[in-house]
């Protein structure tokens, strides 16, 4: 779900035009384009590892709680 708000809500066209404008840059990327696709990178990236991340949080309860539910009633 988070992955897809994301990609939805932040516009990363948007994002490096308004930083070449301000005169702002990444160190390394060029402005324009190869900023937005950077940002995209870096977004998609981040995004994905946190939901793999949070999946794995929530397995882990899960079997926890089932764990804990099978030793209370025996």
């Amino acid at each position: 779900m988070a992955f897809f708000y994301i990609a939805i809500v932040f516009n990363q066209e948007d994002t490096a035009d308004n930083l070449r404008e301000d005169g702002s840059y990444i160190p390394d990327i060029r402005p324009g384009q190869p900023t937005a696709d950077y940002l995209d990178y870096i977004l998609t990236r981040r995004t994905f590892f946190s939901v793999v991340h949070f999946s794995q949080r929530f397995v882990l309860c899960l079997c926890s709680l089932r764990i804990h539910e099978n030793g209370k009633s025996n």
